[in-house]
């Protein structure tokens, strides 16, 4: 009889987990939550950001290849209301200052608009050293451009913005500065505001 008692414990005893393992896994996943989760918001802010700079660029990239190869004057335009980027061309018309009109880009297999998340917010937007947004101090900012001319050249712009979603080590919003190099169309991004 002792010998089959013997035997039902040790299939009871056999392969599983002990209530106090599980409570001991329980807590060290706790624990790492804990740990990780809170620093998983920056990320996708500056993933987010990082996205946008790729879109903006690959914008800024299609005006000026399409400007060389069409060899027609282009713009990428921001307009602050809608929080939207897009490229135009000029086309044969004049407006009443003898100036070109402009008309959006249509193509189907290239995106030529994006949006900005609602956690960017330009501070400046510098063109050849002047502040476009002062433009509009006092008012509802509307829209600002640059020029892609058709030797494939930009304006010099700089973009200042401030990701609210993003902190620094101050646990201030991250501030970014986009340089655009006006030979290759491209923006670079940097960790503080530049002029």
């Amino acid at each position: 009889m002792r010998k089959f008692v013997l035997s039902n414990l040790k299939r009871i005893k056999g392969p599983g987990f002990t209530l106090l393992e599980i409570l001991i896994a329980i807590a060290i996943i706790a624990v790492m939550a804990v740990v990780i989760v809170p620093n998983l918001g920056p990320r996708k802010a500056a993933k987010e950001r990082e996205a946008f700079v790729a879109k903006l660029n690959q914008l800024t990239q299609f005006a000026w290849q399409n400007a060389l190869t069409q060899n027609v004057l282009h713009k990428v335009v921001f307009d602050f209301k809608k929080k939207s980027v897009f490229v135009e061309q000029a086309t044969q018309a004049k407006d009443a200052q003898g100036q070109p009109r402009f008309e959006a880009v249509q193509i189907t297999y290239l995106p030529t608009q994006t949006a900005w998340p609602e956690n960017l917010h330009i501070k400046n937007f510098f063109i050849e050293g002047y502040d476009e947004m002062k433009r509009f101090s006092g008012r509802d900012t509307g829209e600002s451009w640059f020029f892609v001319v058709p030797d494939g050249l930009t304006q010099k712009v700089t973009l200042n913005i401030i990701d609210v979603a993003d902190r620094d080590q101050n646990d201030r919003p991250r501030k970014v500065g986009l340089v655009l190099n006006p030979f290759n169309a491209r923006f670079k991004a940097y960790d503080t505001f530049k002029k």
